[in-house]
C-alpha cells in the first residue's frame, strides 16, 4: 500500500526510512499535523540529527494498515 502512495506523490518507495516532508506529501496533511500524530502517539518518528526527523516504513505500514482495516 504505501509503496503505491508513494508512486502517485513522486516519492522514492522501498526505502527504510522517510524524512517527515515526504511522508506529509505521500499522506497530503502537514507537517504540524504530523508532529501532532506523533505527540498522540498516532504515528511514531525518530530524530536521526539535531533537525532529521524520520519515520520508519514499517511505522507507516502499521498506520495505513491500522486507519484502513479497522
Amino acid at each position: 500500500m504505501w509503496d503505491g502512495l508513494c508512486k502517485d506523490a513522486g516519492i522514492e518507495p522501498g526505502k527504510s526510512v522517510y524524512s517527515v516532508r515526504e511522508v506529509a506529501r505521500v499522506l497530503g496533511v502537514s507537517l504540524s499535523t504530523l508532529t501532532r500524530w506523533n505527540e498522540a502517539g498516532r504515528l511514531r518518528s525518530w530524530l536521526l540529527g539535531p533537525r532529521k526527523k524520520v519515520i520508519a516504513r514499517e511505522e507507516l505500514e502499521r498506520y495505513l494498515k491500522e486507519q484502513f482495516d479497522g
